[in-house]
C-alpha cells in the first residue's frame, strides 16, 4: 500500500448518504443491537402476558371451585367464601386446597380422595379455554 493511499475506517459512505443528516445514519452495530433489544423487549412482554392470563386463570377457577364447595357446604354467602379462598390461594400457593379439605372435614361431609382436585382441573380447563376464546 502505497503513503497517499487512505484506508477507509469505519462505515462506507455512500453520496446518499453523506446528503442525509447525521442522525439519520446507523451502524450495523446499532441495527443488531436495537433488533436484540427489541426481540428482548417482544420476549418480556410475552412472559408477562402469559404470566398474568395463567393468574387469571388460576384465580377464576379457585373462584368457581370455591363457589361449588359453598354449595356443599351450605354457606349463606358463596362468594364471601370464595373470596376468602382465593385470597389464601393467593397468600399460600395450595391454601385453597388445603382450606377446602379442612372445611369439608370439619362439616362432616365426606369428599372422595381426589374429588377436589379432579374437579380443580376440569375447572381449570374450561376456564383457560373460556379466556383463550
Amino acid at each position: 500500500m502505497h503513503k497517499s493511499q487512505k484506508v477507509a475506517t469505519g462505515p462506507v459512505q455512500t453520496p446518499l448518504m453523506a446528503a442525509m443528516p447525521s442522525d439519520y445514519l446507523i451502524t450495523l452495530g446499532d441495527v443488531n443491537m436495537n433488533a436484540l433489544k427489541m426481540r428482548a423487549e417482544a420476549s418480556e412482554l410475552s412472559y408477562a402476558r402469559e404470566r398474568e392470563f395463567q393468574f387469571r386463570v388460576d384465580t377464576q377457577s379457585k373462584m368457581q371451585l370455591a363457589l361449588w364447595a359453598a354449595e356443599k357446604l351450605g354457606h349463606v354467602d358463596p362468594n364471601a367464601y370464595a373470596d376468602e379462598l382465593v385470597t389464601e390461594d393467593i397468600i399460600k400457593r395450595g391454601g385453597a386446597i388445603e382450606r377446602l379439605n379442612r372445611d369439608f372435614a370439619e362439616a362432616g361431609i365426606s369428599v372422595e380422595g381426589d374429588e377436589i382436585l379432579s374437579r380443580l382441573s376440569a375447572v381449570l380447563r374450561q376456564v383457560s379455554a373460556d379466556m383463550a376464546a
